[in-house]
């Protein structure tokens, strides 16, 4: 699993780094060779976009794209919509990320 932005820079306002604004689309042109190459690398079999824009933006490529709703507008539907792509049950245990537990403790790896 690869995860990647379909813009992978952060775009922030021109005297606060540390803001979030939406990237432009001469953005998004101006880093779509990274995207193209990368998936021609990867070669995957599908690619889950997650959310409206990622998804509008993959349209086109030779790769059968999925989408499910972006977390920040409805976390519910993002892990239904997750759960129903890989074939989860509800009862099913999903694995922890590797970090999640040096995290809890504080450790640093």
């Amino acid at each position: 699993m690869v995860l990647w932005n379909v813009f992978p820079l952060h775009p922030h306002e021109a005297d606060d780094p540390l803001s979030n604004r939406c990237h432009t689309r001469a953005e998004r042109e101006a880093t779509w060779p990274f995207l193209t190459v990368l998936i021609d690398m990867i070669a995957p079999s599908r690619i889950v976009a997650i959310g409206r824009d990622a998804a509008l933006t993959l349209r086109g490529i030779d790769v059968p794209v999925m989408t499910v709703r972006h977390p920040s507008m409805g976390e519910t539907e993002f892990i239904a919509g997750v759960r129903a792509i890989y074939g989860l049950d509800d009862d099913d245990v999903v694995p922890e990320l590797p970090l999640a537990a040096h995290a809890a403790s504080g450790t640093v790896v």
